[in-house]
């Protein structure tokens, strides 16, 4: 990896920190944060639709399994995010909350390392999908309150 490569994969931890330093100081309302999270998930399925998929799809990936693997992990995701209200309604009714919220950490996990798969994906496609999907995933982590405030 070069310097260009570091730097272009800096920029979502740079975003993400301001975004955590951001979520200490203001608290959106609940139509605030649904727009937000709304419209960066918007951002993330437009460039993954214009960017990553035709990238696979010239590597000769059949339609079928793109849509596949998009329909699998869309539901794997919808799964962790049950998985983790879950583990938090569990731990309001036992009301031992001290220090870090076990299923805020594992979400926030979970989201940074599937943002991180995506934009080495981006770096083996080759290209400019990398950069393309690092100032995406920038944008995301901006707008991304409950990452943020788990960030700090």
């Amino acid at each position: 990896m070069n310097t260009h490569q570091f730097l272009i994969m800096g920029i979502p931890a740079v975003i993400a920190l301001a975004g955590g330093i951001l979520a200490a100081f203001w608290t959106p309302s609940h139509t605030a944060r649904s727009l937000i999270q709304h419209f960066a998930a918007g951002v993330v399925l437009a460039a993954l639709a214009v960017e990553l998929l035709p990238e696979i799809s010239r590597a000769h990936a059949p339609g079928l399994v793109l849509a596949g693997s998009f329909a699998l992990g869309s539901l794997f995701m919808y799964a962790l995010k049950l998985w983790t209200l879950r583990m938090e309604h569990a731990t309001s009714i036992s009301g031992a909350v001290k220090g870090l919220s076990t299923g805020l950490l594992l979400a926030t996990f979970i989201d940074v390392a599937t943002d991180g798969f995506i934009i080495g994906a981006g770096f083996a496609a080759g290209g400019e999908t990398h950069l393309d999907a690092g100032l995406v995933w920038w944008l995301f982590d901006l707008l991304e309150y409950p990452a943020g405030r788990a960030m700090i």
